[in-house]
């Protein structure tokens, strides 16, 4: 786009798989009332979208085959998380459109330069559901204590211009959803959705630029002219360096 070549920074990925990484380690306990063993589940949790039947599919791709299809409609506790809208812009949060950062290339006398980047909101939706009260309110015990309402988690966002950004991750909003009004047929299941709103940033192409290693400066008052050189003028940012000066 605009005359530059492909780049992709993979920073949604990354955004993404932050977020997912916060309630990936989620278990519940439960005790058997006869022998009073203690059983440790851990809440599996998966990227998709809310629909019952992704679900549904992703527990038995055979699901409406009868000779095929699995006994087991749905295994709880569960959840699942996604991006729910498009990123967009964050006004309150933008720097200058000037201004860049500068890394070493370790290709010579040039270094790699990246304008600033595009501030962004990410909304995720993280969905929970359970079968029982307290399976539920095992997990939200779990969830809520780290949001007050943000949590703040670091990633590696541009390596090559050795950019690590904390990311700020605010919980929105929460609801629930109870079916046990349904019919004696159904069974009962909890849900639970938390909106969360994600502080990320979309980043410009890097280039890659020639160092000025010297320049000359021509003083009108006396005519004269300044001379500021690197010393070594190797151009390797890497590389120690002093400023000489001389006249002419």
């Amino acid at each position: 786009m605009l005359g530059n070549p492909v780049f992709n920074f993979h920073t949604i990925e990354k955004i993404t798989n932050a977020f997912g990484y916060i309630f990936d380690d989620i278990s519940i306990q439960r005790i058997d009332p006869k022998t009073k063993a203690v059983k440790t589940i851990k809440v599996p949790l998966n990227q998709a979208a809310k629909e019952k039947w992704g679900i549904r599919m992703e527990q038995d791709p055979n699901a409406g085959n009868e000779p095929l299809q699995k006994h087991v409609e749905i295994v709880l506790p569960r959840m699942a998380f996604e991006l729910t809208q498009a990123p967009h812009f964050d006004g309150k949060r933008k720097l200058s459109s000037i201004y860049y950062r500068v890394a070493s290339s370790g290709n010579g006398p040039s270094a790699l330069v990246q304008l600033n980047p595009v501030p962004m909101l990410f909304d995720f939706s993280l969905y929970m559901q359970a079968r029982t009260l307290s399976d539920s309110y095992a997990i939200l015990e779990q969830i809520l204590p780290f949001f007050k309402p943000d949590y703040v988690v670091s990633i590696d966002d541009i390596p090559e211009m050795c950019i690590k950004r904390d990311i700020i991750i605010t919980l929105i909003n929460s609801s629930h959803n109870d079916s046990y009004e349904g019919n004696f047929q159904d069974k009962r299941i909890i849900e639970w959705q938390f909106d969360f709103q994600a502080q990320g940033h979309i980043y410009p192409p890097i280039r890659q630029k020639p160092v000025i290693t010297d320049a000359t400066v021509n003083l009108t008052d006396t005519g004269a002219s300044v001379i500021v050189t690197a010393n070594p003028d190797t151009g390797n940012l890497e590389d120690p360096y002093n400023i000489d000066i001389t006249e002419e």
